[in-house]
């Protein structure tokens, strides 16, 4: 079925996320819970970043792959999309519902098997793959808030934050996933986004084998790959998105990468 990472997604819970789900359940409110699971989501994938932006008056959760090594699949985004959709209903009681859904994704021949994620426009074709959450949602209080079991779970997964074996490395690359959406990809703004100064974290790159600039363009390339896959934005919307300035700028860079332009690569 071509839906069938749409119906699994709907078939979730929050109980499956193990102890992030847990946290997310005793949050004192939907906002917290949102955060808690951006926060902690690293230790149950590194191959994809969840993300929570203010955007006016509203904000987007969604989620970004960055395993260079995945092909690029709308069956995953239709997972994670479906799931998110299925957490917010939960953890809300069905109080608190999207008001759009983007999709990086082309438009099916047949949207329809995409009504029951949310009683909300559906946009194909996007840059991002995320829910839009009127902001004031965010303090929506949960009725499962329980104070003293979340601050037993945030000290447990914190302690494995601490001494996470994937190394800062695998951070810097979760990390600018979701900040290249708002062209906050510096290498100072990723060191403050996890917690260490620039030099510090540009020394610990190099302990490891690598540095800032070569994964920020792993993961632009494999961001670019996925955009020029499943949707068919201009390439200059692309390259936007990836935070380049200027159409030729990202030609450039992709030329760089893959030894061909964009334009060829999606042909292709």
């Amino acid at each position: 079925r071509s839906d069938i990472a749409l119906q699994l997604g709907l078939r979730q819970s929050f109980r499956a996320l193990g102890p992030i789900g847990r946290l997310m359940s005793h949050a004192p409110t939907l906002g917290d819970a949102l955060t808690d699971f951006v926060s902690f989501q690293i230790t149950n994938s590194r191959g994809a970043a969840a993300y929570l932006h203010r955007m006016g008056d509203d904000v987007a959760f969604g989620i970004g792959i960055y395993d260079r090594e995945f092909r690029s699949s709308q069956h995953a985004y239709d997972l994670s999309i479906a799931v998110g959709c299925t957490l917010v209903r939960e953890l809300t009681n069905g109080q608190v519902e999207p008001t759009k859904i983007l999709l990086m994704r082309r438009e099916p021949a047949d949207p329809a098997s995409y009504r029951p994620l949310a009683r909300c426009p559906i946009r194909f074709n996007q840059a991002q793959c995320c829910l839009i959450l009127p902001a004031r949602s965010l303090g929506h209080r949960l009725t499962t808030g329980d104070p003293v079991a979340r601050a037993q779970l945030l000290k447990a997964l914190n302690a494995r934050l601490l001494h996470a074996p994937w190394g800062v490395a695998a951070q810097v690359r979760h990390a600018l996933r979701a900040a290249l959406l708002q062209g906050n990809d510096s290498l100072s703004a990723i060191a403050g986004t996890i917690g260490l100064h620039p030099r510090t974290l540009e020394r610990h790159l190099g302990q490891e084998g690598t540095g800032f600039d070569a994964i920020r363009d792993d993961v632009r390339f494999t961001t670019a790959r996925e955009l020029l896959a499943l949707t068919t934005l201009p390439i200059g919307e692309v390259g936007a998105s990836l935070s380049y300035g200027s159409h030729s700028s990202f030609v450039h860079a992709f030329r760089r990468w893959a030894a061909t332009t964009p334009t060829q690569w999606r042909r292709n």
